[in-house]
């Protein structure tokens, strides 16, 4: 092997390894967050946790709130990835359902990213950070969400008295959120006392969205 090739392949694994250590940071990160709350956690506190210095931390990340972001935008990435994927799906109803089936089974399976994105560290700061990234708003899932429910309205499923497709908008993502932090939240005494088998997010949000539908849709 040339000498050139043996210093591409260093490189090639010097990239490899600090795309590791940066993705280790920002789990290690985000489940501090969320366990111990972001003001109680420092950039000592978490290259503790990692075995490291601070200063390898400050390699990739300038401040705890740089980490933060960071962390947040990422996740909601891939999340936003998944749901604009439902774009495609041409009835609005079954669009509607599809984007809560996948939106509950991304957030059980990463629930302290879930829960990253409601915190108030975040919340606090997420206006300007996300002017700063100018995603159009089509490229949005509550975008897409509205839209949907402007689907519903414009081929008149909805009843007339709901015809307002920003509360609908509202309390349809209200009703999925408050499940699926029950579902994350909820300890084994609390589901004994309402008789609950441990049902899959995705059975609730189907009772959610179908009951919450009944009531809204023309018969």
């Amino acid at each position: 092997m040339s000498p050139q090739s043996q210093a591409e392949l260093s490189k090639t694994r010097r990239k490899r390894e600090r795309s590791k250590l940066v993705e280790r940071i920002k789990d290690i990160a985000r489940e501090m967050f969320v366990r111990d709350g972001y003001e109680a956690v420092t950039l000592d506190k978490i290259a503790v946790e990692l075995e490291y210095t601070r200063p390898a931390i400050y390699r990739y990340f300038k401040d705890k709130n740089d980490l933060l972001i960071s962390i947040v935008l990422d996740d909601m990435e891939d999340l936003f990835a998944i749901l604009m994927e439902c774009n495609s799906i041409e009835e609005p109803l079954e669009r509607l359902i599809e984007m809560a089936r996948r939106y509950g089974i991304w957030a059980m399976q990463n629930p302290n990213h879930y829960l990253l994105f409601y915190s108030q560290a975040w919340i606090a700061q997420e206006d300007t950070v996300r002017a700063k990234q100018g995603v159009p708003m089509e490229h949005e899932p509550l975008t897409l969400l509205f839209r949907t429910i402007q689907d519903l309205l414009d081929q008149g499923r909805i009843k007339g008295e709901f015809a307002d497709a920003a509360l609908l908008t509202k309390t349809a993502w209200a009703c999925m959120h408050g499940l699926i932090l029950v579902e994350i939240g909820i300890s084994g005494y609390d589901r004994a006392l309402i008789h609950d088998r441990e049902h899959s997010v995705i059975e609730s949000l189907e009772v959610l969205l179908k009951g919450l539908m009944q009531g809204f849709l023309q018969a």
